[in-house]
């Protein structure tokens, strides 16, 4: 479990990270979501221990991670753009963390298989990055993150380079894989609809300060305060995956093909159109 305590991080005396307290349970998808500058991703790079803190403490499972150099932490960190080795095949960058362990080649063999598999890309082992879709390359960076069986995985607006539709459908993909492989994760976003799509809870994040945090459909129900409810939009449509799971929230029956719309402004309106 990760565990976040009154954390403030500066830059040259100036904080961009104010007092974050935060908890992920294991196995639990959190969301941090705001606006471009707001501090999300100092704050991630901060648990990763890329950035040094100022102020409180990272911890997993009540050790504190201040002595613990980025490469012993146990976590993966997935970039936007994937940094996959564009000269090796899907498959070997897919199975680069196991030959680093040490293992033997049909145990990594098969560990690739069986990942390429939970993305949705059997069959493309000996396949370059470079001849696959912009989705597909990110699935392969997804199932290379997976494959070093990190303790955390840490996602820096992993779809923000994709084009809409295809974010749209990737997240509910992501939250698939994610939920099979019993990933627990850390999102930053500034995307609503992947937020909703992907996490169990979401933290709102303003000028360096979580101002509200809970499950995912609470927090568009009920937002904080006007602010809040205008960055989350006076309305949101949803489809697939993540409208059959604002649905079962709200306590209703599933209805695949549904379109959801909700609208936070308002209390926390929610209209479905089958």
């Amino acid at each position: 479990m990760l565990d976040l305590a009154d954390l403030t991080i500066t830059f040259d005396g100036a904080p961009a990270v104010r007092g974050v307290d935060l908890r992920v349970a294991d196995g639990d998808v959190l969301a941090v979501l705001g606006p471009s500058g707001c501090g999300k991703s100092t704050l991630l790079r901060a648990v990763a221990g890329l950035e040094p803190i100022a102020e409180g403490s990272v911890s997993w499972d009540g050790e504190d991670l201040a002595a613990t150099p980025t490469h012993r932490r146990g976590f993966a960190l997935m970039f936007q753009d994937g940094q996959l080795f564009d000269h090796l095949s899907v498959a070997r960058n897919v199975g680069y963390a196991q030959r680093l362990r040490g293992l033997g080649r049909r145990a990594v063999r098969a560990e690739v298989e069986d990942l390429l598999e939970l993305v949705g890309l059997a069959g493309h082992a000996d396949r370059l990055p470079r001849t696959l879709s912009g989705g597909e390359r990110q699935r392969v960076a997804l199932a290379r993150s997976l494959a070093a069986r990190p303790r955390l995985l840490l996602l820096d607006e992993p779809l923000s380079a994709l084009d809409t539709e295809l974010r749209s459908r990737l997240a509910a993909d992501l939250r698939r894989i994610l939920t099979e492989a019993g990933t627990t994760a850390f999102l930053v976003t500034h995307d609503q609809g992947e937020a909703y799509a992907v996490a169990d809870r979401v933290a709102l994040m303003r000028a360096g300060r979580i101002v509200q945090e809970g499950p995912v459909a609470e927090v568009w129900a009920d937002p904080v305060d006007s602010e809040a409810a205008a960055f989350l939009g006076d309305s949101r449509s949803f489809v697939g995956e993540a409208a059959a799971r604002i649905l079962a929230a709200a306590g209703l029956p599933p209805d695949p093909g549904a379109s959801v719309v909700v609208r936070p402004a308002s209390g926390g309106t929610l209209d479905h159109t089958p």
